[in-house]
C-alpha cells in the first residue's frame, strides 16, 4: 500500500512542478512581450495606460518567480521533498520488517 501511495505522491509532485514551470514561463514571456509592445509599438491613450498597469502587475509576479526559482524558497522546497522521501523510505522499511 505504501508503494502505491508513494507513486501517487511522486506523480502529483511531478505534475505540480510542471504546472508551476509552465506558469512561470508564461509570465516571463508575457513580461517581455509587454515590454516590447510598450517600447517598439505606437500605442497611445487608454491602451498605453492599460499596458503599463498590466506590465506592473506582471513584473511584480516576475520578481516573485525569480525569487522562488533562485532564492531560499527553492531550497526550502527541496528540503521538504528530501524529508518526505526519507520518511517514505523509513515507512517502507518498517512495513518490510513487520510480519
Amino acid at each position: 500500500m505504501a508503494d502505491s501511495e508513494n507513486a501517487v505522491y511522486v506523480m502529483m509532485e511531478k505534475v505540480t512542478k510542471a504546472v508551476q514551470t509552465i506558469i512561470a514561463i508564461v509570465v516571463v514571456f508575457a513580461t517581455f512581450i509587454l515590454f516590447y509592445a510598450l517600447l517598439f509599438k505606437d500605442i497611445n491613450g487608454v491602451a498605453k495606460d492599460i499596458i503599463l498597469f498590466v506590465l506592473g502587475c506582471v513584473s511584480s509576479n516576475l520578481t516573485q518567480i525569480i525569487s522562488y526559482y533562485f532564492g531560499s524558497s527553492k531550497s526550502s522546497d527541496d528540503k521538504s521533498n528530501t524529508i518526505h522521501t526519507l520518511s517514505v523510505q523509513q515507512q517502507v522499511k518498517k512495513d518490510d520488517v513487520t510480519p
